[in-house]
């Protein structure tokens, strides 16, 4: 694997990210959103802007003459610490909201969402520690593709649900 393999994921993350704000936008002009949708809006456009950080960073580190090895090491690093800050998002915007809206909210989307964050987490840290043979490519790739996947999922659960207001 390739750092240019990572500019496919770029694409697919600000795709995700751009049509979801614009789905947001349109959607706004008709009054302000339930405090349920205003979360799960803000989870989606946060799952996918860090897919499309994550994403450029080694890119970056291979035009800025990084060693491969540094590569993957610094990206498996950085991609852990985003996805260790996009874990608390859910908690910190869940305490914006009532607790008859929270428990509104589904229970195997935490579980989703913070089971596979740790999962990443986990795997990101131990290739950038060198666990099991130097750092590579394919845990980095793989957690984008987690971070797309999933804020795909809200994608196409923000377009099947009706509005709530």
């Amino acid at each position: 694997m390739t750092v240019g393999s990572f500019s496919t994921l770029t694409e697919f993350a600000v795709a995700i990210a751009g049509f979801s704000g614009i789905v947001i936008a349109v959607a706004g002009r008709a009054g302000n959103p339930s405090p349920v949708v205003w979360f799960r809006n803000l989870c989606l456009l946060s799952w996918a802007m860090v897919a499309a950080f994550a994403s450029v960073v080694p890119p970056m580190a291979a035009a800025l003459g990084t060693p491969e090895v540094a590569i993957w090491r610094w990206s498996s690093a950085s991609l852990g610490t985003m996805v260790a800050f996009l874990s608390a998002v859910p908690f910190l915007a869940a305490r914006r909201i009532s607790r008859a809206d929270r428990e509104a909210l589904q229970t195997y989307a935490w579980v989703l969402a913070i089971g596979g964050n740790a999962g990443v987490g986990a795997w990101q840290l131990a290739n950038a520690a060198g666990l099991g043979g130097p750092p590579s490519a394919g845990p980095i790739f793989a957690g984008i593709v987690w971070l797309i996947a999933f804020s795909s999922l809200l994608f196409a659960r923000m377009l099947a649900t009706p509005p709530e207001r």
